[in-house]
């Protein structure tokens, strides 16, 4: 995977627009599924994911079209160049609001990093929200209801207890040295209210709907091949296969956390085959895990850390996140099996 998935095209181009086309072949693989009798699992299995992700991710898209709106880029710049202990909430907070796709999280961070956010606030920034955008996260709790909730907020303490150790990691000098970048003035809130009280209605409707637009470029892709995806895996693949080397015990748990090291799915993708995984074996703990160690073990955004902010954090960010996982993994398997 490479970050072209994160492409967003200044104005919408039907003929390239990547979100209108992957619905258009989505749609054309269902209607061939309907006419086929031998495709019927696969279409049931899409069908059923259609229903299940259609009005969570109407909503999705356009609050995340509204943050896009309505939260200066100069506030997230503002907020993250610092390195005081309130910057790591910071992070944690505006890594979970933000709405992209898993490699362009990943591109911000790296920019944070070199205009002045400390590493605790990168690595925070990046595990608050594994999923990527709100999109996903309203996803999420369509899929999983209430076990979702706790998968979101399982992720928001794992990226504070990490950030919270790279910070104390980073202020004794383990992890090299720190450039010096002075912090930076947090814009003023009442700057920020006036000018959005100065917009008319219809200013405001157009501005939400140009970045759900956007969001939708760059999510709804990776949303189609992942209920592709899912569909095939469940039609091709025997439920006695996920129960067997996926399971709820140790050994699916980190077969689990071995699969989704290996897929190069953009993070919208991975929530389909988590959902799958789910229903296939019963296994929550393991849907968890799928879902969030893709940033703890993705080759791609693994190798740019340790190019960015050096190798220690870049091992460091796997030796207490991937534990904390697995651990919350088991935890959810010993509490829902």
């Amino acid at each position: 995977m490479n970050e072209s998935c994160c492409h967003i095209p200044t104005r919408f181009e039907w003929k390239k627009s990547r979100s209108l086309w992957s619905i258009v072949l989505l749609l054309v693989i269902w209607t061939v599924s309907v006419l086929l009798p031998g495709l019927e699992a696969f279409r049931r299995v899409l069908e059923h994911n259609f229903h299940v992700v259609l009005l969570p991710l109407m909503a999705g898209l356009v609050v995340g079209g509204a943050v896009d709106a309505w939260v200066p880029s100069a506030w997230i710049m503002a907020l993250l160049s610092g390195k005081r202990k309130r910057n790591l909430l910071y992070s944690v907070g505006l890594g979970f609001l933000m709405s992209s796709c898993s490699h362009g999280l990943l591109a911000i961070a790296i920019q944070l990093y070199k205009k002045g956010a400390s590493r605790a606030s990168v690595v925070s920034f990046l595990l608050a929200s594994p999923w990527a955008n709100l999109a996903m996260t309203f996803l999420l709790i369509g899929f999983f209801k209430i076990w979702g909730v706790v998968i979101i907020f399982s992720a928001i303490l794992i990226a504070l207890t990490t950030g919270f150790l790279f910070q104390n990691a980073d202020c004794r000098g383990w992890l090299g040295a720190v450039k010096p970048v002075a912090d930076q003035e947090v814009i003023s809130a009442s700057a920020w209210w006036s000018e959005f009280r100065s917009r008319s209605g219809a200013a405001h409707v157009f501005a939400i709907a140009h970045g759900t637009r956007n969001l939708s470029e760059m999510v709804l892709p990776w949303i189609s091949l992942g209920m592709f995806l899912a569909a095939l895996s469940s039609a091709l693949i025997p439920q006695e296969w996920f129960k067997n080397y996926l399971g709820p015990d140790i050994g699916g748990l980190f077969a689990t956390l071995g699969l989704a090291t290996v897929v190069e799915v953009c993070s919208e993708g991975m929530s389909f085959l988590a959902f799958e995984l789910y229903k296939q074996t019963g296994a929550m703990g393991n849907a968890a895990i799928f879902l969030m160690a893709g940033v703890a073990t993705d080759l791609t955004e693994i190798t740019l850390m340790w190019k960015n902010l050096g190798w220690k954090s870049a091992v460091l960010m796997m030796l207490i996140a991937i534990p904390q996982i697995v651990f919350l993994g088991w935890a959810i398997n010993l509490a829902t099996t």
